[in-house]
């Protein structure tokens, strides 16, 4: 079983934000003032709630009284603290609407639940090369628990579970498989920065097409993102993390479901292998506008070769 993980700080300048839109309304403005450059936020106990009662301890659900706070100079260290019950009753002595402490609290339950659901993912708990890799972890027992346990810590704390608040889902995860840590932030690292710059392009061109320029732009930063791979990872390494995590691969575990083919890791490893070789031939061709017709069927070959059957695809 998945053990249980710190929670994680929470964005304290988007949180802010959240409850200036809150309460923008009331009628006595408030001030809310965002902590200091560099402050801290002490990060909220959440491990407590245990299936299947999701029971708090009586340190957190019993503590006495509630900080009354001066709603004309409202700082953000008097309502802030550790244990989320405590907070949540600080939130509402400084006359924070309920809808607005509602949606607080489940967004930072969720972002720290999936922070377990994501630890829970890289581990590989699917073979990659699975058809359900990617998508059936939601089925296994200790993803299956995790949720659970949102839901009980949420109810818990806030009463009762929004009906409309989304069912927990597979959050956005890169898999690493067996690379080192150090590894796993410099890819991180390299992959944010280029889907930011990518952002950054198309974010610019919005309304209209892009232009020569911007898309030369996008060229560059995809040549950008390969050679930083390239110096990160050697060729095994960078296989690895292809077949874990590409849109390639990705439509392989497809296409292999539909066919109803039982296939193991060496099988279609050497199938992404095949694929990915005629991928760059078609690359190749659309470039220089040559015929695919002989490097179609030397794939189709090699892949009826690894799977047993003429698979046509």
């Amino acid at each position: 079983m998945i053990t249980t993980l710190e929670p994680v700080n929470r964005p304290m300048a988007a949180i802010v934000r959240m409850l200036l839109c809150g309460i923008a309304g009331a009628a006595a403005m408030m001030i809310w003032k965002a902590p200091d450059k560099g402050h801290n936020a002490p990060q909220r106990d959440v491990t407590a709630g245990k299936l299947p009662d999701a029971k708090m301890p009586s340190s957190m659900a019993e503590r006495p009284g509630i900080r009354v706070v001066d709603s004309t100079a409202l700082k953000w260290s008097q309502i802030e603290c550790e244990e989320y019950p405590e907070y949540i009753r600080n939130l509402r002595a400084s006359g924070c609407p309920e809808v607005t402490i509602r949606r607080l609290v489940t967004a930072e339950l969720r972002a720290e639940y999936d922070e377990r659901r994501r630890t829970l993912l890289q581990s590989d708990p699917i073979p990659f090369w699975h058809p359900d890799y990617g998508i059936g972890e939601a089925l296994h027992p200790d993803f299956t628990a995790i949720n659970e346990e949102e839901w009980g810590v949420t109810a818990e704390l806030l009463g009762s579970i929004d009906e409309t608040q989304a069912e927990p889902g597979l959050p956005p995860v890169l898999r690493f498989g067996g690379l080192p840590d150090s590894l796993r932030e410099r890819l991180s690292k390299i992959l944010d920065e280029t889907d930011s710059a990518r952002e950054a392009v198309l974010a610019a061109a919005v309304g209209r097409e892009l232009e020569q320029a911007e898309m030369e732009k996008l060229d560059q930063i995809t040549e950008d993102k390969e050679t930083a791979l390239k110096q990160a990872l050697t060729p095994a390494q960078r296989e690895d993390f292809e077949i874990r995590n590409s849109a390639l691969a990705q439509e392989l575990r497809e296409e292999v479901s539909l066919r109803n083919l039982e296939l193991g890791e060496d099988s279609f490893r050497a199938l992404f292998r095949a694929r990915s070789r005629f991928q760059e031939e078609i690359a190749r061709a659309a470039t220089s506008g040559g015929d695919l017709s002989d490097a179609h069927r030397a794939y189709l070959a090699e892949a009826a070769g690894i799977t047993g059957v003429d698979i046509g695809w």
